[in-house]
C-alpha cells in the first residue's frame, strides 16, 4: 500500500512539475516579448534623440548651404511661375492677354496722347462761358413758346414761388426752392473769431446749445489736416516749410497761400474724385459671375480727377454725366463724362431680360441719389412710401434711358470718324472671323457630350435664347459647355469644313485692311442713345405684367418742379436744347441743374452738403443720399441754404466751395475733447470742436509710399494691378493666374500709382484696401464706414506690402541720416507731419540701439525697418486731428 502511494505521489508530481514547466515555458517566453519590447522602445529613443541630435548638428554645420539651397530652389521655382505667367500674358489670342500687359507696361501712344490732351485741356477751353449763356438763353424761348401754348404758366409758378411763403413753407426742407439766409449778428466777443459767414451760422448754434467753440489747433496740426483734407496725401519737404520751426517766420507761407497751393495740386483732383466715384459706384469690372475686366472704364474716372482739378462748373459736370454725348459730341470730356450711366453692374454671358430692367433701375438710383439725393428706385413697385415719387414718374425716368447702351466711344474731336473709315472694314470681318471660330467650338463641345441624345444636342446647336427653357435647362446640365469668350480665339485656328474657303480669304482681307489703320484714337466706356421711346409701368415691378401695363413716356420728378402737378406726356420737352429734334437725355440735364424751374436747388444743396461731410465726417444732413421724408433733418438748413446759393452764384464752383470752409475758424479748432463737450454734446452736432477722422484705405496706402520714398505720380490711364495673396484669389472656371497677378511684381514702380488707380475689381477688391472699409463698387456708397477690428493690425502686421514700405522707409532714412537722433527725426517727420518730441527721441535710440542676444547679420536695419512699421501702425499715423 506505502508502495502504491509512493507511486501515486511520484506520477502525481510528475505531472505537477510537467505544468509547472509548462507555465515556466509561458513566462519565460512572456518575458522575453516584454524585453525584446523595452529594448526595443530604448532603441527607438535613443535613435530619435539620437537622429534629432544629428540633423541638429547637420543643421548647424551645414546651415548656409541649406538656406543657399532653399533659396536657389524657391528663386527657380518663382522665376518658373513668373515665366508661365508672363507668357499666359502676352498671348495676344486671350482675352486676359489683349489688354493685360497696359496693366502693367507702358502705355500705348494712343493712352499717351489722351493723358497729354487732359493735361492740356483747361476748363475755360473744355468748357466756355459762352456755352452756357447759350443754354440758358435757349431755356429761356422754350418756356417763352411753351407760355404761349396756353400751358402751364411756369413764369407765375416762379413769381408764385417768391411771394407766397405760406405755400413754400408747407413743402418739405428740401423741395423749397432756396433763398439766401442771411447771417445771424454775433457778440463783439466772438466777431474777432469768425473768419467767414459759415462760422456766424455755427456759432449761433453752438452757443444756443451751451457750448463755445475750441481754440485754434496748433500750426503743425492744422498744415497735416490740410494736406490729407486736400491732396489725400502727407506733408511734403516743400509744404513743411508753413509749419517747420527750423525756417524763418517770414519766409513761411500765409494759410491763405497754402491753401491756394493745395487746391493747385494734381493731388486735390485725386483725391476728391474717390468721394464722387464712391457715389456713383465706379469699378473696373463687369460684376456677376463672370466679373470681366472692364478695359475702357478709366476714362470716366480720369474725367472726374480732370474735372475737380480744374474746377468744372458743377452745373455743367452734372450735365455731362447725363447727357455729354449729346450736349457736347465733339468734346472728348464730355463724351467721356456719360460714364457715369455705365457703372452698373452688367451681364455678358446671357443676359436675361430682367438684368436689363436691374440695368435701368441701377441708372435711375444711381442718378436720383448721387444728384438729387433721393431715392427713386423705392418706387419700382409702388408709389414711394414717403416721398412724393409715383411708380409712373419712376417709369417715365426709366424711358429716358430704355434706349440708350454702352459703347467704346472715340474720345477726339472727330468722334473717331478718320480712324472708323478704316478700321470698319477690319471690324465686319474679324467679327465675321470669330463667329466661325465660336461655330467651331460649340460643334466640337457638343460632339463630345456623352448620354445626350441628338435631339437635345440639336437644341443646343439652336442660338442662345434665354426665354428658351429646354435650352437653358441643357446648358446648365452640361455644364455651362457653350460658354465661350475671345479667350479661346485663336489665328491658327481650324474651322469647320464649309467655312474654311471663306476663312482663308476673311483672313487675307483682315490682314490687308490692318496695314492701311492709322493710330486709333483713344476709347471710353460710354453711353449713346436717346431715342424717344415709352415703357410699361410693371406692376410690382414684376416683368410677367409687362403686357398688361399701362405705357409711359420720358418725364422727370413733379415734386422738383415748381408748379407741376402731374406730369404730362410733353412737358419734358421744354428743357430739350433741339426743338426739331428734342433728345430725352438732354432735356433730363437741363431740368437737373435748373434753378429757376426744375431740380437746381435740391442738386446745390446735395453737393455742398457732400463736402460738407468729407471735411467733418458728417453731414448737415446725415442721410447724405437721401433727402427725402425719412432722411436726416439739417442740423443747420441756413447754413447749407446759403453755402448752396454761394455755389450758384459763383458759377457752380465746387473750389469756392472749399475755400470757405477750409477759411472758417470752424474748420480751424483743435480736436480735443472736454467733459463739458461729451456732456452736452457728444456727437459734435453743434461743431464746437473739431471730428477726429481715420484716413481712407486708400489713403493709407498712399501715405506708405510717399513715406517711402515710392510713389509713382503718373497720372490718368489705364488702371493698375498689384500683387495679392494667392488665398484671396477665387474663381471656379480659372486658375489664378489668369484672375489677378499673385505673389510676383512686375515694373514695380508702375503699380506703386496712387490707390485711386488701382483696380477695382467687384467681386475681387485687394483685400488689404477692403477690409479697410474701402468699396468695391456693387453699389453706391454714400459715406464710408468706419470699423475697427483685430484683423487690420493683424494685416497691417504681416502684410508684404506694408513690410516691403518699411524696408524702403528704413533704407531712406539710412542714407539721408547717420546719427540715430537724426534719423528718428527724419521717421516722425516723414511718417507723422511733425517733430520728434525728446521723450520719443530717447525712447526709439533705446530700441535702435538694443543688440538681439544672438548677433544677427544687419541687426540695426532690421531694427529700424521694426520701427517704421510700427509707426505706420500707429493711431497718429491713421487719424486726421
Amino acid at each position: 500500500m506505502s508502495q502504491n502511494r509512493t507511486k501515486n505521489m511520484t506520477a502525481h508530481k510528475s505531472k505537477k512539475t510537467r505544468k509547472h514547466s509548462k507555465y515556466r515555458a509561458l513566462r519565460l517566453i512572456v518575458l522575453g516579448c516584454a524585453a525584446q519590447a523595452i529594448g526595443l522602445l530604448v532603441f527607438i529613443n535613443w535613435f530619435e534623440n539620437g537622429f534629432s541630435q544629428h540633423c541638429e548638428d547637420v543643421a548647424e554645420i551645414k546651415h548656409g548651404e541649406l538656406i543657399q539651397r532653399e533659396i536657389v530652389k524657391a528663386s527657380e521655382e518663382k522665376s518658373e511661375r513668373v515665366l508661365k505667367l508672363l507668357r499666359t500674358l502676352s498671348r495676344d489670342d486671350r482675352v486676359t492677354g489683349r489688354e493685360r500687359q497696359k496693366w502693367t507696361k507702358q502705355i500705348e501712344s494712343s493712352t499717351l496722347s489722351y493723358v497729354a490732351n487732359l493735361n492740356l485741356s483747361k476748363p475755360e477751353l473744355v468748357s466756355p462761358h459762352s456755352f452756357v449763356k447759350y443754354q440758358s438763353a435757349n431755356l429761356a424761348s422754350n418756356f417763352a413758346s411753351f407760355e404761349s401754348e396756353g400751358q402751364r404758366p411756369y413764369r407765375e409758378a416762379k413769381t408764385r414761388s417768391e411771394t407766397a411763403a405760406p405755400e413754400e413753407d408747407s413743402l418739405h426742407w428740401s423741395l423749397r426752392r432756396l433763398r439766401r439766409p442771411i447771417a445771424p449778428k454775433i457778440a463783439t466777443e466772438f466777431k474777432e473769431w469768425c473768419k467767414n459767414p459759415i462760422d456766424q451760422f455755427v456759432l449761433e448754434k453752438m452757443l444756443s446749445g451751451g457750448l463755445s467753440p475750441n481754440p485754434p489747433a496748433s500750426q503743425a496740426r492744422l498744415a497735416r489736416r490740410l494736406s490729407y483734407d486736400l491732396t489725400g496725401l502727407p506733408l511734403t519737404e516743400v509744404r513743411s516749410n508753413y509749419w517747420s520751426e527750423d525756417h524763418n517766420p517770414q519766409s513761411q507761407m500765409t494759410y491763405g497761400t497754402y491753401i491756394n497751393t493745395l487746391l493747385d495740386n494734381d493731388g486735390f483732383g485725386e483725391h476728391w474724385a474717390r468721394m464722387w466715384l464712391d457715389v456713383a459706384g465706379y469699378a473696373d469690372s463687369n460684376g456677376y459671375e463672370e466679373d470681366e475686366i472692364r478695359e475702357k472704364s478709366y476714362t470716366y474716372r480720369d474725367f472726374v480727377i480732370w474735372a475737380m482739378n480744374n474746377d468744372l462748373p458743377f452745373d455743367e459736370f452734372t450735365r455731362w454725366q447725363v447727357a455729354g454725348d449729346e450736349l457736347a459730341p465733339n468734346n472728348a470730356m464730355a463724351v467721356a463724362a456719360t460714364g457715369f450711366m455705365t457703372t452698373a453692374p452688367y451681364n455678358t454671358f446671357r443676359p436675361q431680360e430682367s438684368e436689363r430692367m436691374d440695368e435701368l433701375d441701377k441708372q435711375v438710383s444711381t442718378y436720383s441719389s448721387a444728384i438729387l439725393g433721393m431715392s427713386v428706385g423705392c418706387a419700382r413697385c409702388h408709389d414711394h412710401f414717403y416721398d412724393e415719387v409715383s411708380t409712373e414718374e419712376y417709369y417715365r425716368m426709366v424711358a429716358i434711358f430704355s434706349e440708350t447702351e454702352r459703347t467704346h466711344a472715340y474720345l477726339d474731336s472727330e468722334s473717331g470718324e478718320s480712324y472708323r473709315e478704316y478700321y470698319d472694314p477690319v471690324k465686319i470681318r474679324q467679327d465675321e472671323l470669330d463667329e466661325m471660330q465660336y461655330r467651331r467650338l460649340r460643334e466640337d463641345s457638343i460632339a463630345e457630350l456623352e448620354n445626350f441624345t441628338e435631339e437635345e444636342k440639336d437644341i443646343l446647336r439652336k442660338p442662345i435664347n434665354p426665354d428658351d427653357l429646354e435650352q437653358d435647362r441643357l446648358i446648365s446640365i452640361c455644364k455651362r459647355c457653350l460658354d465661350f469668350n475671345d479667350s479661346y480665339l485663336d489665328e491658327d485656328f481650324v474651322p469647320l469644313p464649309e467655312d474654311e474657303e471663306r476663312y482663308e480669304k476673311l483672313k487675307a482681307e483682315v490682314h490687308y485692311y490692318k496695314r492701311l489703320l492709322p493710330a486709333c484714337p483713344p476709347q471710353g466706356l460710354a453711353l449713346r442713345g436717346s431715342k424717344i421711346s415709352k415703357t410699361a409701368i410693371l406692376e410690382n415691378g414684376d416683368l410677367k405684367n409687362k403686357d398688361s401695363g399701362e405705357m409711359v413716356g420720358p418725364g422727370f420728378l413733379a415734386c422738383l418742379t415748381p408748379g407741376v402737378d402731374t406730369w404730362e406726356e410733353d412737358q419734358w420737352q421744354h428743357w430739350a436744347p433741339n426743338e426739331s429734334e428734342p433728345l430725352p437725355r438732354s432735356a433730363l440735364a437741363n431740368w437737373t441743374t435748373d434753378t429757376s424751374h426744375g431740380a437746381g436747388s435740391i442738386v446745390a444743396r446735395v453737393i455742398v452738403n457732400r463736402l460738407w461731410q468729407q471735411y467733418f465726417g458728417r453731414g448737415l444732413v446725415t442721410t447724405a443720399g437721401d433727402f427725402g421724408l425719412e432722411g436726416d433733418t439739417p442740423s443747420h438748413a441756413e447754413l447749407l441754404d446759403w453755402l448752396a446759393m454761394e455755389l450758384i452764384e459763383h458759377n457752380w464752383s465746387l473750389k469756392h466751395i472749399h475755400r470757405l470752409i477750409i477759411t472758417s475758424a470752424t474748420y480751424r479748432q483743435d480736436s480735443r475733447v472736454t467733459l463739458n463737450h461729451m456732456e452736452l454734446d457728444p456727437e459734435n452736432i453743434y461743431l464746437s470742436r473739431f471730428n477726429s477722422r481715420r484716413i481712407t484705405s486708400e489713403v493709407m496706402r498712399d501715405s506708405m509710399l510717399v513715406a517711402a520714398g515710392n510713389l509713382n505720380p503718373t497720372m490718368y490711364g489705364p488702371a493698375v494691378m498689384p500683387p495679392i495673396p494667392r488665398d484671396a484669389v477665387f474663381n471656379t472656371d480659372k486658375g489664378p493666374e489668369e484672375t489677378w497677378p499673385i505673389d510676383y511684381e512686375i515694373d514695380r514702380k508702375t503699380l506703386w500709382r496712387r490707390g485711386i488707380y488701382v483696380l477695382l475689381r467687384r467681386t475681387m477688391p485687394v483685400p488689404v484696401l477692403k477690409l479697410f472699409d474701402g468699396t468695391d463698387g456693387s453699389f453706391s456708397c454714400q459715406q464710408r464706414k468706419t470699423s475697427t477690428l483685430p484683423t487690420q493690425a493683424l494685416a497691417l502686421f504681416n502684410s508684404p506690402f506694408v513690410t516691403r514700405q518699411s524696408r524702403f522707409l528704413a533704407n531712406r532714412i539710412m542714407q539721408a541720416e547717420s546719427q540715430p537722433e537724426r534719423q528718428v527725426q527724419l521717421l516722425v517727420r516723414l511718417t507723422l507731419g511733425r517733430e520728434a518730441t525728446s521723450s520719443e527721441i530717447s525712447n526709439f535710440v533705446e530700441f535702435l540701439s538694443e543688440k538681439p542676444a544672438q548677433t544677427e547679420y544687419r541687426w540695426k536695419e532690421k531694427n529700424l525697418e521694426s520701427l517704421c512699421q510700427v509707426l505706420f501702425m500707429s493711431n497718429e499715423f491713421f487719424y486726421i486731428n
